[in-house]
């Protein structure tokens, strides 16, 4: 598991939740 990948959909993630959270 490549773990630049996985830091950048962990970032992608948390920023959707935070687009989320500020939409509602």
């Amino acid at each position: 598991m490549p773990t630049g990948q996985t830091s950048i959909t962990v970032t992608i993630v948390a920023h959707n939740d935070l687009i989320y959270a500020g939409d509602v």
